[in-house]
């Protein structure tokens, strides 16, 4: 009798999500926080080098494309002193006046 090959379909299969991501940032240490506040909040998330925005050479917080909108309202609530997301696309010009 010839041996079966192994049951493909009980073989474990790794799923790969997409990682997309939600925050930019210079600051090693503020990419570190956010991701411990999403870690946190049961949100996976990851820290990537690899330049997200052409010519933005920095640390970009991914997480899975389903926890979007999880991750963004954790981080938003953790900054309520200004518009995170506001900041990140247009950032204050300290030669700007606001009067």
């Amino acid at each position: 009798m010839a041996k079966t090959p192994k049951n493909k379909s009980k073989s474990k299969r790794k799923i790969v999500e997409k990682l997309v991501p939600i925050a930019c940032t210079a600051d090693a240490g503020l990419a570190r926080q956010y991701k411990r506040l999403l870690r946190r909040n049961h949100v996976k998330a990851a820290i990537t080098s690899k330049p997200q925005t052409p010519g933005f050479f920095g640390f970009a917080i991914v997480v899975p494309e389903k926890s979007i909108d999880d991750a963004c309202r954790l981080i938003e609530a953790d900054r309520p002193d200004e518009n995170f997301f506001d900041s990140m696309i247009d950032p204050p010009n300290p030669n700007q006046r606001t009067e």
